[in-house]
């Protein structure tokens, strides 16, 4: 399998201050022209292409809403840039929005969900260390928790919607 992944993209994007309509203008713009030449890529050399996009938070509104238009968006918003198999998912969205989603031929969201397992031969994550010797003990237990994370599946043109829970190991 060939795989391309591209770190955050939308870090590239990152504006410090105001965002103006010009800029989003130009970074739409832009999202077009670096999905069309994924697209190609993936296509002329049979790629897997991972785009990695960072998550921002989600802020309920008590107040009145403006316009119409904003309640429609807001509630669409929910559909496309944040997942809903946990309730802390729906409390972060997707950083690059309405034109990459429109991009993509499946949204994937790894999540952690605050929830451990015990698992027998994990192994520790982290060696306990003493504080008067500054070694490892030699009876470190062998079982540890592990946080369980959660891999949903929010859009994909070949499956419907879904969710597993995973875990990390030290052997992956």
């Amino acid at each position: 399998v060939k795989l391309l992944v591209i770190d955050v993209l939308a870090d590239l994007f990152s504006e410090d201050g105001k965002t103006t309509t010009a800029q989003l203008a130009e970074r739409s713009r832009s999202l077009g022209e670096i999905s069309a030449a994924l697209h190609t890529l993936a296509a002329q050399h049979g790629l897997a292409v991972v785009v990695l996009n960072r998550v921002v938070d989600v802020f309920e509104y008590t107040a009145a809403r403006g316009t119409a238009y904003e309640l429609v968006y807001a509630e669409q918003a929910k559909l496309f840039s944040s997942g809903n198999s946990l309730p802390a998912e729906q409390r972060k969205k997707a950083a690059l929005g309405l034109v990459w989603a429109n991009q993509v031929n499946a949204r994937i969201m790894l999540t952690r969900t605050n929830r451990r397992r015990m698992v027998e031969g994990a192994g520790p994550k982290r060696q306990k260390v003493s504080a008067e010797s500054g070694r490892s003990p030699a009876n470190v237990a062998s079982d540890d928790d592990i946080l369980i994370r959660r891999l949903s599946v929010l859009f994909s043109s070949v499956s419907p919607p879904s969710s597993t829970d995973f875990i990390v190991t030290q052997r992956g």
